[in-house]
């Protein structure tokens, strides 16, 4: 069974970025920096968490979470939002921390 954890992240520049960490059936647990572990593999049932009055902010290259034992993370973004380096392809290998591309700088009119 996967676990998935969504986080909505409303940026000042961006608008809302959505990071979604999918835990194969053999993660231990999806750990976020401000709960701690959020979907340990015991949890049989889905449980939702809101922090919108929490002011929680986070600067660039902060750690957000991790999984406890490797797993995917998928990041969407607004339409236009993002210039990818390179084309990516499914299964193409990416590591923590390689950068893949930038935030679009052009203001909207």
């Amino acid at each position: 069974r996967n676990e998935r954890v969504i986080c909505y992240f409303q940026t000042p520049s961006h608008g809302i970025i959505a990071v979604i960490f999918v835990g194969a059936m053999m993660v231990a647990s999806i750990v976020t920096a401000w709960h701690g572990p959020v979907a340990p593999s015991s949890l049989k049932e889905v449980y939702e968490w809101h922090y919108e009055g929490q002011n929680q902010h986070f600067k660039k290259g902060d750690d957000i979470g991790h999984f406890q034992f490797g797993s995917t993370i998928i990041l969407l973004t607004e339409a236009d939002q993002m210039i990818f380096d390179k084309p990516l392809s499914a299964n193409d290998p990416l590591l923590m921390g390689q950068p893949f591309g930038t935030f679009n700088m052009i203001e909207a009119e």
